[in-house]
């Protein structure tokens, strides 16, 4: 006997194109907010280091010393 080929309904027949369609505007769209969210902040850091900020003068709390292989230090 013979089997009787069966045929999918046009719904059915459509849907792997349909899930493919929706996963890649899926990934288009957390593709684009993850660029949004990058783009914040990079406005976040640069507001925050563009300025005078650098222009205060630095504070140096220790003598300067050379160090060298060889050299003997005692923890004073």
């Amino acid at each position: 006997m013979p089997r009787k080929k069966q045929r999918r309904s046009t719904a059915a027949a459509a849907r792997p194109g349909r899930r493919r369609r929706l996963f890649q505007i899926g990934l288009s769209l957390l593709g684009l907010g993850l660029l949004v969210y990058l783009i914040y902040l990079n406005y976040l850091v640069n507001e925050r280091f563009e300025g005078d900020t650098w222009a205060l003068p630095s504070r140096v709390y220790a003598r300067p010393l050379e160090l060298y292989p060889g050299l003997a230090l005692t923890p004073a």
